[in-house]
């Protein structure tokens, strides 16, 4: 099926179906996204092949079998990723694996995907991460290839930097290419504290920010919800999040979610999420729950209503997380003369 250019305001995350969830479990949490209307689940070929002990690909496998057992594979859109450096190998002195984005390695990833699913075509597929020291033009041609065989019909990138985002779309229409149809990187109203995320992840920042409004190119976010940091810390419960989320002006930020909340009769962590539709350009908020009720607390996240003073109050820290974009604690908007 072709992906539509704008995407469904909540993304179903699927990292721990095969293992920390287990098939009756996903399987359950799958059929009620369906049921509410949700059309995108996001997995990876990685996914979960860092524990030990479970199926390698666990979560394309277990949402290849649940489409080929709901007989739903028109009716979803799976996005996956490839071309992730290979988790099962030891790690070589210098700490870093070797990157898997040549020709062959991303060819191998993308049919590895196409099988574990199930599907002729991936709907929507993602470059994984980025290797900085390969030429993007290089990185194109593979992926357009495979794209042109009809092994895709769109792609992304995820965890790419904003200036080696902007070099790829300009090959791309230098090539006469479509190119990469959307983005994805961590966003939360709460960004995560500096250093807190390994070194290979991106978080939005201005630069990123202001090339998907000026392209209005979509945005997949994921720890979308900050990890449920803010209704953890609003009922007081201590979390090894703490350390993530914990910093600046999150605890003000807090208090504003929580007034905010109160009044719509939500949670801090829905009103978060729903904040992300403040954002100038679309975007969808990739969610983990793991089970219904916390499923259904995020599609009432996407369904809350944020009215203009709920919109004027949320705004400038949407603004300020994004300033921050895990490079710096989070600022209190209303004192900082830069918002």
């Amino acid at each position: 099926m072709n992906t539509p250019l704008t995407m469904d305001a909540i993304t179903l995350g699927g990292n721990r179906f095969g293992s920390a969830l287990d098939e009756t479990a996903s399987y359950a949490l799958l059929d009620h996204h369906l049921e509410r209307g949700g059309t995108y689940i996001d997995t990876a070929l990685v996914y979960a092949d860092w524990l030990p002990g479970v199926e390698r690909a666990c979560s394309e496998k277990l949402l290849g079998r649940w489409m080929a057992s709901r007989g739903v594979a028109d009716r979803v859109v799976v996005t996956t990723k490839g071309g992730h450096p290979d988790v099962t190998a030891p790690l070589p002195q210098g700490g870093k694996r070797p990157s898997r984005l040549d020709p062959a390695s991303l060819r191998l990833d993308a049919s590895r995907s196409l099988e574990n699913l199930g599907l002729s075509c991936l709907p929507l597929w993602w470059l994984h991460r980025d290797d900085p020291s390969l030429p993007v033009e290089e990185i194109l041609s593979a992926v357009e290839e495979l794209k042109a065989e009809g092994l895709l019909a769109s792609w992304g990138v995820a965890n790419w930097t904003a200036g080696r985002l902007r070099a790829l779309r300009m090959a791309a229409h230098k090539a006469g290419v479509a190119g990469p149809s959307a983005n994805s990187v961590a966003f939360a109203l709460a960004p995560p504290a500096p250093g807190a995320l390994a070194v290979d992840l991106v978080v939005l920042g201005p630069e990123l920010a202001a090339l998907h409004e000026s392209d209005q190119l979509p945005l997949m976010a994921y720890s979308a919800q900050a990890k449920g940091w803010f209704d953890k810390a609003a009922n007081g419960a201590a979390t090894q999040q703490d350390g993530v989320y914990d910093h600046g002006a999150t605890r003000t930020l807090l208090g504003v979610l929580s007034r905010i909340a109160a009044e719509l009769g939500a949670t801090p962590t829905e009103v978060a999420v729903a904040a992300l539709k403040l954002l100038p350009f679309p975007t969808s908020a990739v969610v983990g729950p793991g089970t219904i009720t916390q499923l259904d607390s995020c599609w009432r996240a996407a369904a809350l209503h944020l009215d203009q003073e709920h919109s004027d109050l949320l705004r400038p820290w949407v603004s300020a997380a994004i300033r921050a974009g895990g490079d710096r604690p989070l600022a209190d908007p209303t004192e900082d003369p830069d918002d």
